[in-house]
């Protein structure tokens, strides 16, 4: 599976980006020296980012001088995101974001080929059911002709005990990106795939706990310092909860191939690299005298020297040495040809049959100031109110929005329209390209460009009548617009309602994914929210994280730090009671609800439950066990309290007609 097609990074903005103190000062001139005595070069090879050794990863680079490549398979597209609420290709540029800023600390170059994380994958071989191995390897095998290492390194070996089919894939790529750089004109001469500890057969320890005294830490110490970034995956909370001795693990490698002899045990991967990776007699002397006095002076000397074997590779490596002594200017956005993005609020919508007005919005931002008209253009049964509307946007970063109303004369059956949103400028040019912003704080920012369109999914869904709506956000999510397009008025509960407010007004309260792990105010009046259920109130908790795993709910459960998932979304799925109410009314279930899932059923299923707790469904991955802890209900009280860890946020916002009818069942449920 590919990058998503039509989506574009067009630009980046590197506020938050600039050099790090260790690249700066007495600390960066004595890396350029490092850097001045090897040409070594080493690719380090992921599936996702946040998958790094970075201990490892900083003594190659600030502790060796080695020059290192960062490739991770993927942008992690599909992991979860516990700051904002991007996800899919939105996610996976704020990953790419924030693997930039990790590198910047390690001292490396991050990479990435065109192949798109899918979701938790149990094996390889559902990996490589959705992505073309030989594709794969030619990607990677390109940026290894390019980058000429002399050493590749992986992250995992390429077995099952990897633990995601993602990383057995790199596993395997990682060793296939050895032996087919034979058959290009750039051949690597060692390859080392990691271990998880001194138990395993392994060649090389990394010795990530050797004090720098320039850097005034371990390299363990610089490589957190960095990994921290993976702010979206919560692994500045990970470190900080996780003894040191749990994060020391995975700092053994085997050599598994060698074209410059094999060894039992190594202290460094470039043993036996000889010459190949010094630079010619003289030169390193004359760079270190130099470059603490005078950068003009090996300047001058890198100028005379280009073109004159054996020189003048070195000397364009100490040129570009040399700019990184130099201090780094903070680059602009890139100028973007367009003036204004024309953006819809989300990218799918849902439409029940029966219903012919559908309201959308469009969001007009300005990066230069712009006049003009903006309209939808629609497929010849549709109309839209009003017709166009104008704008008058007086500055870059100006935005405003501008609401329609389409009516669907014949929504009577279940169907996909396309709409799509243009600006016409007074300045005669027409925008019809969404410009989407990803960013977080200290980070850069990254464009996505797409196509102004939107898709109206005509849905058979019904839901109860007289329902009203709480909803508490976790982590960030688009179930809440979901509801709205059902004709259910949602209500966002802040601190103050929980703490507070009536919450017997709402026939049903909502709590968004991972909200156990952002949401302190929900710990902290979670007893509200079972009261509220003991008093007649439906609550719902969608998946949560391991955070959850203390009893929240009326009677006991666990969830364990194991928790089981179920990646496949097109697993069988058994409905364990049929005739029961959440299967058929408003909606009749059937099995044909279950198809065309987008890329999970569930994840964070519950281990252990009371039998208060009634499970009503039942599914599992290839070779994994029947799972019935995703969708566990129990009454308390006069109300209801439901555990429901099904992917309703990966499939709602694409408006997945069965999961849709579903939820509207789950949320139009009652508790007698």
């Amino acid at each position: 599976m590919r990058f998503a097609s039509g989506f574009l990074i067009v630009a980046m903005l590197l506020n938050g980006q600039t050099p790090v103190p260790d690249d700066r000062g007495a600390a960066g001139t004595w890396l350029a020296i490092k850097r001045a005595g090897t040409d070594a070069r080493v690719l380090y090879i992921v599936a996702h980012p946040d998958d790094e050794d970075a201990g490892t990863l900083a003594w190659l680079a600030r502790g060796q001088g080695a020059e290192v490549r960062l490739l991770s398979l993927t942008r992690g597209e599909a992991g979860a995101n516990v700051i904002t609420g991007d996800f899919f290709d939105a996610l996976g540029a704020l990953r790419e974001l924030e693997l930039e800023k990790a590198a910047s600390y390690y001292g490396v170059k991050p990479a990435h080929t065109t192949f798109k994380d899918f979701g938790f994958s149990k094996n390889v071989m559902e990996t490589w059911r959705n992505w073309n191995q030989a594709e794969l390897a030619a990607e990677v095998q390109k940026v290894v002709q390019e980058f000429k290492p002399h050493v590749i390194m992986g992250r995992f070996h390429g077995s099952p005990r990897d633990g995601h089919g993602h990383h057995t894939a790199a596993g395997e790529i990682t060793k296939r990106a050895y032996e087919d750089s034979a058959k290009g004109p750039w051949v690597v001469k060692k390859v080392y795939t990691g271990n998880w500890s001194e138990q395993d057969e392994w060649t090389l320890k990394s010795p990530i706990e050797t004090f720098d005294p320039v850097l005034g830490r371990t390299y363990f110490e610089v490589g957190q310092e960095g990994y921290r970034w993976h702010r979206s995956q919560g692994m500045d909370r990970f470190l900080s909860r996780m003894p040191s001795t749990f994060q020391m693990r995975g700092r053994y490698y085997k050599l598994e191939g060698s074209r410059v002899g094999m060894a039992s045990k190594e202290a460094s991967v470039f043993e036996r690299l000889g010459e190949e990776i010094r630079p010619p007699a003289g030169l390193r002397d004359l760079f270190e005298k130099t470059a603490l006095q005078d950068t003009a002076a090996i300047r001058a000397i890198a100028t005379k020297a280009k073109g004159e074997a054996p020189s003048a590779h070195w000397a364009a490596k100490f040129e570009a040495i040399l700019k990184t002594l130099e201090p780094a200017p903070v680059s602009a956005p890139a100028a973007l040809k367009d003036v204004v993005s024309v953006r819809f609020t989300t990218d799918t919508g849902i439409l029940p049959v029966g219903k012919n007005r559908y309201e959308v919005a469009v969001v007009l931002r300005a990066f230069q100031a712009a006049k003009g008209k903006v309209m939808l253009t629609l497929p010849g049964e549709l109309k839209a109110e009003p017709g166009e509307v104008s704008f008058d946007l007086a500055r870059e970063g100006d935005e405003v929005r501008v609401p329609f109303v389409v009516t669907v004369p014949n929504a009577d059956r279940e169907r996909e329209i396309y709409v799509k949103a243009v600006a016409r400028l007074e300045s005669g040019g027409v925008a019809q390209t969404q410009i989407r912003p990803v960013t977080a704080p200290g980070l850069g920012t990254k464009y996505l460009r797409t196509a102004a369109e939107h898709q109206i999914r005509v849905v058979n869904v019904r839901v109860a009548a007289g329902l009203r709506l709480g909803y508490v956000m976790g982590s960030g999510d688009e179930v809440p617009e979901a509801i709205r397009q059902l004709g259910v008025p949602v209500e966002m509960l802040g601190a103050d309602q929980l703490a507070a407010g009536d919450l017997q007004q709402y026939s049903t309260i909502v709590l968004g994914i991972r909200a156990y792990a952002v949401r302190e105010d929900l710990k902290k009046h979670n007893a509200r929210l079972l009261e509220y259920v003991k008093n007649g109130g439906v609550l719902i908790v969608q998946y949560n994280t391991p955070e959850f795993d203390q009893n929240y709910g009326p009677y006991p459960y666990t969830m364990t730090a194991r928790t089981e998932e179920v990646s496949e979304e097109n697993s069988p799925v058994k409905i364990l009671a049929p005739d029961h109410p959440q299967f058929q009314t408003p909606n009749r279930i059937s099995p044909a609800d279950f198809d065309n899932w987008i890329e999970q059923r569930g994840s964070k299923f519950l281990m252990t439950w009371d039998e208060r707790y009634v499970p009503l469904l039942e599914t599992n991955d290839t070779g994994q066990a029947p799972q019935r802890g995703g969708w566990l209900e129990a009454r308390y009280g006069r109300g209801l309290y439901v555990y429901c860890a099904y992917a309703w946020y990966r499939q709602l916002p694409s408006a997945v007609p069965g999961a849709v009818r579903l939820f509207a069942n789950l949320i139009s449920r009652r508790p007698n």
